[in-house]
């Protein structure tokens, strides 16, 4: 499925590993979590079951501006203070965090028999099947009952966006990749869907084709297990992809500590650094 499992399950095991003056009054299901995990990724299913290409690409836009858009973003949650909207605002954070690791590793360990995607859905496989060891075969739809859209988040990031990167049509845009990822997951079993999807790719000359899609194995080199090394940004580590997980989350407390003290208090001096913004810029 392309990531979606990897990172709903870094993002479950962070919220479980925050401090509980946190999370104290946390209200979140896990089908909200999974949504909120992989809101930056939703854009890969715009246009799944047609020929239409994204020539809106909002996200892609938001990943260029994303100190930008984050800080309105936080903005916007400061006025709307509640638990789920800060839980939200880490979500943008740590899917950024696993991103920057996650290429890399799978570049290192990718089997040559296999294209980068086909090698991330295999370690997609494994964490589903971490978290779903009695389930015979993968069904998202099954396992997250409620995927549908959410206008609160899409209100917290509309005025972000267009203050952003000048974009307005975020509600639409947002909803169609929503509809279209439910709409695959519905299918996702059926016979027909996988000929279905490969055909649009070839016209499309795409190769994420088998993105969309796990196998049934899982080539055990990808997960590490032997410690190999990899580097990241000039650092070289040699987690295996459990251990890594691990690594990040311990990384991102301090993050959501930081973002948690702003909007607690509104000294700014912190997230001014960590987004490298100019101290006459106001938040």
């Amino acid at each position: 499925m392309n990531k979606e499992m990897i990172h709903y399950y870094f993002f479950k095991n962070l919220i479980n590993s925050l401090p509980n003056n946190i999370i104290s009054e946390l209200s979140l299901s896990d089908d909200k979590i999974f949504y909120y995990a992989n809101i930056m990724s939703i854009d890969k299913y715009y246009s799944i079951f047609s020929l239409r290409r994204d020539k809106v690409k909002i996200l892609s836009k938001i990943k260029e501006n994303f100190n930008q858009f984050y800080t309105n973003l936080l903005i916007n949650i400061s006025e709307n203070k509640n638990i789920n909207n800060l839980i939200f605002a880490y979500s943008f954070l740590a899917y950024n965090m696993l991103e920057e690791y996650i290429g890399n590793y799978v570049n290192t360990f990718k089997p040559y028999k296999l294209n980068y995607y086909e090698a991330l859905n295999m370690i997609d496989l494994y964490f589903y099947k971490k978290i779903f060891p009695n389930q015979k075969k993968p069904n998202i739809r099954r396992d997250f009952k409620d995927l549908s859209y959410d206008y609160k988040v899409d209100k917290l990031m509309h005025s972000a966006v267009v203050k952003s990167i000048n974009q307005t049509a975020v509600t639409p845009y947002f909803y169609r990749c929503n509809k279209k990822r439910n709409l695959f997951y519905k299918h996702y079993n059926k016979f027909y869907i996988k000929p279905f999807i490969y055909l649009i790719d070839i016209f499309r000359k795409n190769k994420r084709n088998k993105a969309y899609f796990y196998k049934n194995k899982i080539d055990e080199n990808l997960l590490n297990n032997s410690h190999q090394e990899f580097i990241v940004s000039d650092i070289k580590y040699n987690y295996s992809i459990d251990e890594l997980i691990e690594y990040l989350i311990k990384e991102m407390i301090p993050t959501c500590e930081m973002i948690n003290n702003y909007l607690a208090d509104g000294n700014d001096k912190e997230i001014r650094i960590y987004f490298n913004i100019p101290d006459e810029k106001e938040m």
